[in-house]
């Protein structure tokens, strides 16, 4: 230390005034008492506004969820509905080939009427120009032929004549039931009549 001792005071410092010093302070104790008071209060309101700001934003989560759910639904439902529209015009578009098919095998069937109706019918062969053993043998291929599943008995019965009409119709023919000359020579052939 450089300078001089005398230039320092050891004197104590005279008091201040009670009433001056007790007034004084007690602004300053009321200040610090109202202090803890107003930062609690002003705590409190800050947990509040934040604990509304934080249910705020999960509100808005929940909501935006919502939104995002419903939209995925809504996607979800629009290609189910193309999906539906899809199948719906796959199956009119087989309907209608199926519709044409049937109208095409009706317009043959038809033709086939028409040819039939214009064909000259052949007169059948009477029972009484066969035989016994020709109506047998009749009997006979027509059940080779898996028409006929009656007895071998040489007569024209009922039986017989389902199995003459079922290989009339597999030749596209007049069906009446009764061989014509054509029919008994094709079904027999090199027999006599």
């Amino acid at each position: 230390m450089f300078g001089r001792v005398d230039e320092l005071s050891l004197a104590k410092p005279a008091p201040a005034p009670v009433a001056q010093s007790v007034a004084s302070t007690t602004p300053q104790v009321a200040s610090t008492a109202q202090k803890p008071d107003e930062i609690e209060g002003k705590l409190e309101a800050e947990r509040r506004a934040r604990e509304q700001a934080e249910t705020r934003a999960r509100d808005e989560q929940l909501r935006a969820e919502r939104a995002q759910a419903e939209v995925l639904k809504a996607q979800a439902d629009a290609k189910k509905a193309q999906a539906d529209v899809e199948k719906a015009q796959a199956d009119a578009e087989k309907a209608k080939q199926e519709a044409k098919r049937v109208e095409a095998q009706a317009q043959i069937a038809a033709a086939q009427a028409e040819g039939l109706r214009h064909a000259p019918v052949a007169t059948p062969i009477e029972d009484t120009q066969l035989g016994q053993k020709q109506r047998r043998l009749i009997q006979q291929r027509l059940r080779e032929l898996g028409l006929y599943t009656g007895p071998l008995d040489a007569i024209m019965g009922p039986l017989t004549r389902e199995a003459i009409m079922g290989y009339q119709r597999s030749r596209s023919a007049a069906v009446t039931g009764y061989l014509t000359p054509e029919q008994f020579d094709a079904l027999l052939p090199n027999e006599p009549q």
